[in-house]
């Protein structure tokens, strides 16, 4: 004898979680798009909410933030003109374009980001982001002092007064 329900209250076949959550995602979608009627995307917001496919590191990624996900859409946008931009340039291009965004259409990116980071609680609901710090800074690159030209002083016994003059 079977304990699983074989039908719901309507008489249809019971739901599973993931459809549970692909509803909902799509009822918050949708709330978005009456919420913000003025704001048009290149992309679908399907498209937009998707995580990239190509992965450079292992593990979790983080959810993409609402600037990831305004890029994303600046990016489409001149590939579909047919200007290809490298990733640097559709920074400084997003990032410019961010600056004078009105608060509204912003609002309407950090909605959007409500919503994956909702995708990405249910797809890894024990994520904690720990970022990992490198030990040994990278050779070759100057601390801000020694770029800057400033003086350091550090403690040194064998120094005058305690202390010795870096340059």
């Amino acid at each position: 004898m079977s304990i699983i329900p074989t039908t719901n209250a309507n008489g249809q076949p019971p739901v599973s979680e993931a459809e549970q959550f692909g509803q909902m995602i799509e009822e918050v979608i949708e709330e978005v798009r009456r919420v913000y009627p003025n704001v048009h995307t290149t992309l679908s917001l399907k498209e937009l909410l998707d995580p990239a496919e190509k992965k450079r590191a292992k593990g979790v990624p983080r959810p993409q933030n609402c600037f990831m996900l305004f890029r994303k859409d600046i990016r489409a946008k001149f590939s579909r003109e047919g200007h290809g931009l490298s990733v640097a340039e559709s920074s400084r291009v997003a990032a410019d374009s961010w600056r004078d965004l009105p608060q509204e259409k912003k609002n309407f990116w950090h909605a959007l980001y409500e919503v994956v980071k909702m995708q990405h609680a249910v797809k890894y609901p024990n994520y904690k982001y720990q970022p990992i710090r490198n030990k040994h800074p990278k050779k070759g690159r100057a601390g801000k002092a020694e770029r800057s030209g400033t003086i350091v002083f550090s403690a040194n016994e064998k120094s005058l007064n305690g202390y010795e003059r870096e340059v």
